[in-house]
């Protein structure tokens, strides 16, 4: 943990004036730094029903001019100029994937 700002009420939760007294829910609020890779997130994701409902739907609108209709990804340069080399198979990753994937929308219903 590289900040901890201890625990917090949810941002732009207004309270009505017969509620003042009453506490609020409170989350810790802690920001992480991964050793491994520098990645930096929060600790503590608030499930989307406390802050209000489902997790929003993507809205794709297919209006951008210049939107790629087709993509092709190569690692060559990288492996060429980094000497990169993947660590897990596309097939494992891909199933680890899918299963963290469902766990964490299993979590979200």
């Amino acid at each position: 943990m590289i900040l901890d700002l201890g625990t917090q009420p949810l941002a732009n939760s207004f309270i009505t004036a017969d509620a003042v007294d009453e506490p609020e829910p409170r989350y810790p609020l802690e920001l992480c730094r991964c050793t491994a890779c520098g990645h930096v997130q929060l600790s503590l994701t608030v499930p989307a029903e406390v802050m209000g409902g489902r997790l929003p739907e993507p809205r794709v609108l297919g209006i951008a001019k210049n939107e790629l209709t087709e993509q092709r990804l190569s690692t060559e340069k990288a492996r060429r100029v980094l000497g990169w080399a993947p660590r897990v198979k596309l097939r494992d990753g891909l199933r680890e994937t899918v299963v963290w994937y469902r766990a964490y929308l299993d979590e979200q219903r």
